[in-house]
């Protein structure tokens, strides 16, 4: 459908960061949301966060090269 020009962009939402990776690693996906919060994604982790501290940090690091990110 995208090829044919009835669907402009293809995203996608997740919470867990294995998922995540492996959409993007299709190559299909323009878009992403992915839930954020430092209390817990970038300092100790718990169980609110799915996946690892590690994890949430890679796919925060992949989406930051990519240029992915928000605006405010």
């Amino acid at each position: 459908l995208k090829q044919q020009g009835r669907v402009r962009y293809i995203g996608f939402s997740s919470h867990t960061p294995a998922v995540a990776q492996k959409a993007l690693d299709t190559g299909l996906m323009d878009m992403m949301m992915f839930s954020l919060n430092p209390a817990y994604d970038l300092e100790r982790g718990d169980e609110l966060g799915i996946g690892s501290v590690g994890e949430r940090a890679a796919l925060l690091r992949r989406c930051q090269a990519w240029g992915w990110g928000y605006r405010s």
